[in-house]
């Protein structure tokens, strides 16, 4: 009686063992880990997720994807990117409780393309010859097309030109800023048949008689032949902050601005709802002591003053996010050349930099590159270069330039598209303005 009892109970247990094995629970494997815990694929790629230490053939995994809109992962490991934004995958070990997650940031699939050379489907607008014979800073495409430029004034170092027009065309009409700033970052706002400005306000001269450190930023409408002096409109400020610049994504509800200067080697970034900021009750601030005037005939003569503005004060409200990039003396870091711009878009910063060959075929190719973090500061994609300017010989042969200047000015996401401004210059001397675009 006894040993048929054992006898039954050693059946039982033979019976367990082959059901928890056929669930995966391999006394082996008590662990699961990825190889790393981010990963980037670009919208409509593949990619295959590794994990840390192999698992044997006969284990069972279920993996499963998070958000199905913006990724679907196979039972082998294997995500399909179907849309950009972030969506984590979870894998487990069939049959337990043993399990991991990575995240996975799919990239807008223009990015993949920046390492392209130069060709006709790469140019949106080329060799623009705008106001004035000076370099533009920053622009934006609105839904139709249309280009929204900020330049500077040259000889008229107090102005601001915000000039709009259509790719490959003469530019329509512009609007004058004066003693706004140096235009690092523009963003533009369509409200309706409005357009409205995100531009940086509030400048103060400096020795060299440019206008820089901007103490607020403004939301403006964009006047054809209008003029506004100092700033215009809704302005936000940041106590304590210099070189103060918008950029805008209106679709996730997002403000980001950065921030620079006064001796300190990081730049600062800062993400707010947007809807929370417009909300916020205006009140006065007293300015740090502003120093403007003496340009033109007519105008104010030079003088410091301490000006008393309405703003909407963002040191109100705690940031979404935030973080910094440290300037840096290696080439290979992000960093290390003239910052040039951003963008923010589906919840990732652009973070454009780059400088001109100082007009000048013997110095070689000048040279631009794009960055990408999340909203965290976590790097998402490498310092990647863009090809399409390192070529002089393509250059020359689209009429872009016959020298190589190629001064990076400008990033904006549209629509999944990554445009890319530049201003050129020749051995005519002409500035002119050119936007890539990568699909």
């Amino acid at each position: 009686m006894v040993k048929n009892s054992i006898g039954f109970v050693w059946c039982v247990l033979q019976c367990w063992l082959l059901v928890s094995c056929s669930k995966g629970e391999d006394p082996g494997v008590d662990s699961l880990s990825f190889a790393k815990e981010t990963w980037a694929v670009s919208e409509g790629e593949t990619l295959q997720l590794e994990l840390s230490e192999p698992i044997p053939a006969d284990v069972d995994l279920t993996w499963r994807s998070m958000d199905e809109s913006v990724l679907a992962v196979d039972q082998k490991g294997l995500v399909s990117a179907r849309k950009a934004g972030s969506a984590e995958v979870a894998v487990q070990l069939a049959g337990s409780t043993i399990s991991a997650t990575a995240k996975i940031h799919v990239l807008i699939k223009g990015l993949r393309r920046l390492e392209a050379q130069l060709s006709n489907e790469l140019i949106y607008s080329k060799g623009i010859y705008l106001v004035r014979n000076t370099v533009i800073q920053c622009f934006d495409v609105a839904s139709d097309g249309t280009i929204f430029y900020d330049q500077l004034g040259g000889g008229l170092p107090h102005v601001i030109f915000v000039v709009r027009g259509a790719a490959n065309q003469p530019y329509l009409d512009y609007m004058q800023l004066k003693y706004f700033g140096h235009g690092t970052n523009m963003a533009i706002e369509e409200k309706g048949n409005e357009v409205y400005l995100w531009i940086n306000s509030n400048a103060t001269k400096g020795s060299d008689g440019s206008y820089g450190s901007n103490q607020t930023f403004s939301r403006l409408k964009y006047v054809p032949g209008g003029i506004a002096e100092k700033f215009s409109g809704e302005n936000f400020y940041l106590p304590g902050k210099t070189n103060v610049h918008p950029a805008i994504d209106i679709e996730n509800d997002i403000l980001a601005v950065t921030t620079s200067g006064g001796g300190d080697p990081f730049r600062y970034f800062y993400f707010y709802k947007l809807s929370e900021a417009r909300a916020l009750s205006e009140e006065q601030v007293t300015l740090s002591p502003i120093t403007y005037g003496g340009e033109e005939a007519g105008g104010p003569l030079e003088q410091t003053e301490n000006r008393t503005v309405s703003v909407k004060n963002l040191g109100k409200l705690a940031p979404v996010k935030s973080f910094k990039v440290a300037q840096t003396v290696d080439p290979a870091r992000i960093g290390y050349y003239a910052f040039q711009g951003f963008d923010v878009a589906g919840g990732y910063l652009y973070f454009y930099e780059g400088e001109g060959n100082e007009n000048s075929v013997s110095i070689g190719a000048s040279n631009a590159y794009v960055s990408v973090f999340n909203m965290d500061g976590a790097i998402v994609k490498e310092k990647t270069k863009v090809q399409a300017i390192a070529n002089l010989d393509d250059l020359d042969n689209y009429g872009i330039t016959n020298t190589g200047y190629m001064e990076a000015e400008g990033i904006k996401i549209k629509n999944g598209a990554i445009y890319l401004g530049f201003a050129s210059k020749s051995t005519d001397e002409k500035r002119r303005a050119n936007i890539l675009v990568y699909r």
